[in-house]
């Protein structure tokens, strides 16, 4: 009998040391799970905030280092070294990681081999993802649990491991996309340096017809794009010019076309000023379909234009201010703008719309006062026809489209809109690098993009040449509705 007793206390104490190790192990387990989740959270915020600044500007991947760093601080609840980012946090950046996101040509712009479906970013102006790895690397206190199991096992084994290391990856990427852009594309004409970086805001830039599309892609010219889900034809694609908004949100993926619209081109664009003219515009269809913007005055040209790539199409941004306020504004008792002497032709064109105010300006809408449009008959565009201008034949044109053009809502009195008719977003692209030739189909990546423009003039359909305002680049601006970044995690 006692020596029954006795085997049922050491089978008691082997089942009671075997129940411990077990409760024990499940602590560790559970303990292993959630540092591993706390480690892979950190990894993916650190990732995504990285890849938010990864803008292709310089000192890009430094900010993306810095944001990873410092602005997330994560602590583990178990970790022998709790901070889990200011051990061994790194971080690799990559131009191209085989996504759908990724052009087919993005040879053009990674300069390093491929590896595994990957290519590593040479600099900031390749940096598109941001790989965050948290791993022990040469400190072997980092990302490790103690485990409580430890004594359970060292009561049965010798040598047992007395801590667990953990890891977390996680890849982001930002790309771009844009809204309500018209089927124009510009040759940048500073390639391969960046567009934006080049050029000065308020500065004039001129699409001058060739006729034949020949030389459309030659850097610093202009081209057309097949708009995504239209038709083939002319006035498909025109329809596109007057009515960016049908465009919809797409990434850029774009469709170069070749060929001459004639007049179809000039007749589109004129519907922001009123103008409906055949072919395709000439009806009151058009009117209804394709509203005028509510000032359509045209301003003066910059002073000289410097040829680039030779082209003589870029403006130098020097224009007629004091010419113009004395010939449409000398009545305003409150006289000039304190900035005049540096404002650009859109902000004159939204202090016209909206007074002092011009800086807080809602592009969708503006009130129906205090608006100061030209009182002065204007001579808006002397190059241009004298049977393109709206009708003025009772001297006291004010800066308004006729009537039945413009949108007005309910309000009392009624509220114009579609101040934004006139800007428009236009695609910037490396023609000469991509190599463009006729009919190419693309995604556009860093460091192209998309610039703001605003239509200056009404276009003179002998010549169909577009005279643009540089106003912004898309990326660099918050204000720019039709443009945002995506970020998000890959792996």
């Amino acid at each position: 009998m006692k020596k029954d007793k006795g085997n049922f206390l050491v089978f008691t104490a082997l089942m009671a040391t075997a129940l411990a190790g077990v409760g024990v192990l499940s602590l560790d387990l559970g303990r292993l799970f959630v540092l591993r989740s706390e480690m892979q959270n950190a990894a993916d915020a650190a990732a995504l905030a990285a890849a938010a600044e990864l803008t292709g500007k310089p000192g890009s991947r430094a900010n993306a280092e810095a944001a990873a760093r410092n602005l997330l601080q994560h602590d583990s609840r178990f970790a022998d070294i709790r901070p889990l980012l200011g051990n061994t946090l790194q971080i690799d950046f990559y131009c191209s990681i085989g996504s759908r996101a990724d052009p087919a040509d993005i040879q053009v712009y990674c300069s390093e081999d491929e590896v595994d479906g990957r290519r590593l970013a040479a600099d900031d102006t390749e940096a598109s993802y941001a790989r965050v790895r948290l791993e022990p690397g040469d400190n072997s206190d980092a990302y490790s649990l103690s485990l409580l199991f430890l004594p359970v096992l060292n009561a049965t084994m010798d040598n047992a491991q007395s801590r667990v290391f953990s890891s977390a990856r996680a890849m982001a990427g930002q790309h771009f996309y844009a809204c309500n852009y018209p089927p124009i594309l510009m040759c940048n004409p500073h390639e391969p340096l960046p567009f934006a970086d080049n050029m000065i805001e308020g500065a004039q830039v001129a699409y001058l017809n060739s006729g034949d599309g020949s030389d459309a892609w030659a850097p610093g010219n202009f081209g057309w794009m097949q708009p995504p889900g239209a038709g083939n034809g002319t006035p498909e694609v025109t329809a596109y010019m007057a009515d960016p908004t049908a465009t919809g949100c797409t990434r850029p993926l774009l469709d170069t076309r070749t060929g001459n619209f004639g007049n179809a081109v000039a007749n589109a664009m004129n519907t922001r000023f009123g103008l409906y003219n055949n072919p395709h515009f000439g009806d009151q269809a058009a009117r209804n379909a394709y509203k005028a913007a509510p000032n359509v005055i045209s301003y003066p040209r910059d002073s000289a234009f410097d040829a680039v790539a030779g082209r003589n199409n870029y403006g130098n941004g020097v224009w007629d201010r004091n010419g113009y306020f004395s010939t449409y504004h000398d009545h305003q008792p409150a006289g000039r703008p304190v900035s005049w002497e540096t404002m650009t032709r859109w902000e004159v064109y939204l202090w016209e719309l909206w007074g002092n105010n011009y800086a807080d300006a809602d592009l969708d809408a503006y009130p129906s006062s205090p608006h100061q449009l030209p009182s002065r008959e204007p001579q808006f565009n002397p190059n241009s026809p004298a049977g393109q201008h709206p009708d003025n034949s009772d001297g006291s044109y004010h800066g308004y489209p006729p009537p039945d053009t413009v949108n007005t809502t309910s309000t009392s009195p009624p509220t114009l809109s579609n101040a934004n008719r006139r800007s428009m977003l236009v695609a910037v692209v490396n023609c000469g690098i991509r190599n463009i030739n006729g009919n190419s189909v693309f995604t556009m990546v860093r460091p192209e993009g998309f610039a703001r423009l605003f239509l200056t003039e009404v276009v003179d359909d002998s010549t169909n040449s577009l005279y643009y305002e540089y106003v912004e680049w898309a990326a660099d601006a918050e204000t720019v509705a039709e443009y945002y970044s995506e970020t998000q995690l890959f792996e």
